[in-house]
């Protein structure tokens, strides 16, 4: 059975909308700061699967971390 993991979307189309990822894809983890169409600065938590997908999620780089390490 897959290890999924429970994180919000903040993908555009998708924003604040539940996402759940398989734990056991994951090989990185990490943030990326970027303008918003106000030119504001905004940190984002990337998640990158080994399968070269990405998902872009609300929750910080550390709760991230340790959800994707807890049981």
């Amino acid at each position: 059975m897959a290890n999924l993991k429970k994180f919000t979307n903040a993908a555009a189309s998708f924003d604040g909308d539940p996402i759940a990822i398989n734990a056991d894809i994951v090989a990185s983890v990490f943030e990326l700061i970027e303008p918003d169409a106000d030119g504001k600065l905004q940190s984002h938590t990337i998640i990158y699967g080994v399968n070269n997908v990405d998902w872009r999620v609300k929750e910080s780089y550390l709760e991230v971390l340790a959800t994707l390490n807890s049981d």
